[in-house]
């Protein structure tokens, strides 16, 4: 058993799930059978490693997100600069990208905090 309490084979499962895998298609790869790989889905140990990888994926996308949101403040940046470029879709791209990141950022503020009031209060959420 991994340090986490998953087995190798589990650990590959979970990789393959989170990678987009169907349980049958994880189930082939990793050499198990769907059934035993829903059974493990059930398990504390595979939710807990499932909401901590979720966790790391979703910061790692958030990363990417602000770096996005550095070019969208040049490309505004720029456009406000040029009076002959027609704003409208870049602006509106830019827009998106600055509140996404800004919206991944505060949660990433949050989860934290979060998870130190749970702690706290012997309470835990459920995944992410």
């Amino acid at each position: 058993m991994a340090a986490d309490g998953l087995s190798p084979k589990q650990l590959r499962a979970l990789q393959c799930i989170l990678e987009g895998d169907t349980k049958a298609e994880a189930a082939a790869k990793v050499g198990c059978g769907v059934r035993s790989l829903s059974r493990w889905t059930t398990s504390p140990a595979w939710q807990a490693a499932m909401a901590e990888a979720r966790r790391r994926a979703f910061g790692e996308a958030v990363s990417q997100l602000q770096v996005g949101a550095k070019h969208a403040v040049r490309t505004l940046l720029r456009l406000a600069r040029d009076e002959d470029t027609p704003p409208a879709a870049a602006v509106a791209a830019c827009r998106c990208i600055l509140e996404l990141a800004n919206k991944g950022a505060e949660t990433l503020d949050i989860l934290p905090r979060l998870e130190a009031l749970e702690a706290q209060h012997g309470t835990k959420r459920q995944g992410v």
